[in-house]
């Protein structure tokens, strides 16, 4: 009887031991697959549709601006913050580049050019409508900062803002219904962060788009009519070349004067329904010099006109003999009633002026979005351009 329960006390024993290391394997391979497999939960992060879009700074929105004394001292004000920029030896500020192709990107800090690098190298996947980017863990360490989720909210949206506004051709997106996603990974005490920007639910395309064909299509369109342009000022000097693309926007596009058309804020508007608002004047202007290698930017603000109305407007600054100087080509092409005629007194009235005289019913104003970052325009030449030829 003792033999027996000493062999079953020992076979106890191993029994336990056995059934403990297949609890320990388990759990073993349970914390292994959690922790590279576990989906985590989503967090959007995305600016108020006024923040994100450009359009609300344009005619669309008619709320009238009181003027005040103040508005003379606007174009001082920039071009004290531009050299405080350009002077800065902030390891997150940069130099801003003096050209008009990523004029907007030279402003951003680390994290928005990151972001906005990604966007432009994603710009064809983005014409699907429905791809998302996978950012991985780019922004793991920063989202464990303090702040973190708030800085890289603000950098996301400064990213877009400078974006939209260096590259004019994008037309087919509505960044309105474009979010950065943020997937949480926990194991245990350790946090992992994983982000992508896209839209799980719906298509983020622009209104009147719904396919990646019809997209590529009118791509094709934009840039066949933006070649057949730009064929017209081959050779010419960069004076010539800017005052013909002025001269074409004025003769073959009409201003809507309904201000709620679809495409009346973009390229695709004015190139090929050549009908479109301020915004969609100044964003063509840009996109056919980028295109023929002459620095322009594109600016937003306030205008007000001969009757004393004020209203949101968008413009452009001109790089021309290492200058730069304003170009209105909306309030160059006014409408005109009756049988009358446009001369060049008012067709010429806003091409290529200088701050003195363009101050008088201009001003810029670098916040693109409500809660932006407050970005810097150019400095102006003083006087207007003279044609030395």
């Amino acid at each position: 009887m003792g033999r027996e329960k000493k062999y079953d006390f020992f076979t106890v024993v191993l029994s336990l031991i056995i059934i403990s290391i297949f609890i320990s394997g388990v759990y073993l391979m349970y914390r292994y697959f959690l922790e590279d497999n576990k989906s985590g939960v989503f967090q959007e992060f995305m600016p108020t549709t006024e923040e994100v879009s450009v359009t609300n700074t344009t005619d669309i929105t008619e709320e009238r601006v009181t003027t005040n004394e103040t508005e003379k001292d606007t174009q001082s004000m920039y071009n004290e913050l531009y050299e405080k920029i350009n002077s800065s030896n902030h390891t997150t500020q940069q130099r801003v580049v003096d050209n008009g192709n990523t004029y907007f990107y030279s402003q951003l800090d680390e994290t928005g050019k990151n972001i906005y690098n990604i966007l432009n190298r994603n710009l064809d996947n983005m014409k699907k409508g429905t791809y998302n980017i996978e950012l991985g863990s780019t922004f793991n360490s920063l989202l464990h900062e303090e702040n973190g989720k708030e800085i890289l909210s603000s950098a996301y949206q400064d990213a877009w803002d400078a974006f939209l506004n260096d590259k004019p051709e994008i037309f087919y997106i509505n960044v309105r219904k474009m979010y950065l996603y943020t997937k949480t990974i926990t194991s245990g005490s350790n946090t992992r962060y994983e982000n992508s920007i896209g839209n799980i639910n719906e298509n983020y395309f622009a209104d009147g788009f719904t396919s990646e064909e019809q997209v590529r299509n009118a791509v094709d369109n934009v840039e066949n009519a933006k070649n057949q342009i730009l064929a017209t000022v081959n050779g010419n000097s960069i004076y010539d070349a800017i005052l013909k693309i002025h001269d074409w926007l004025v003769d073959n596009v009409e201003y809507d004067t309904t201000l709620n058309r679809t495409n009346t804020h973009n390229v695709y508007g004015t190139l090929i329904e050549r009908n479109v608002v301020c915004e969609g004047y100044a964003r063509t202007f840009k996109y056919l010099l980028d295109s023929a290698n002459i620095p322009c930017v594109l600016v937003t603000g306030t205008g007000t006109d001969q009757d004393g109305k004020t209203e949101n407007h968008a413009w452009n600054y001109v790089k021309i003999d290492s200058q730069w100087y304003a170009v209105d080509v909306t309030w160059d092409d006014p409408i005109l009633l009756g049988a009358a005629v446009l001369t060049d007194k008012y067709k010429y009235r806003y091409f290529l002026k200088g701050y003195s005289q363009f101050r008088s019913n201009h001003m810029a104003n670098g916040k693109l979005t409500t809660n932006g970052k407050t970005f810097v325009y150019p400095q102006l030449s003083t006087d207007d351009y003279k044609n030395k030829k």
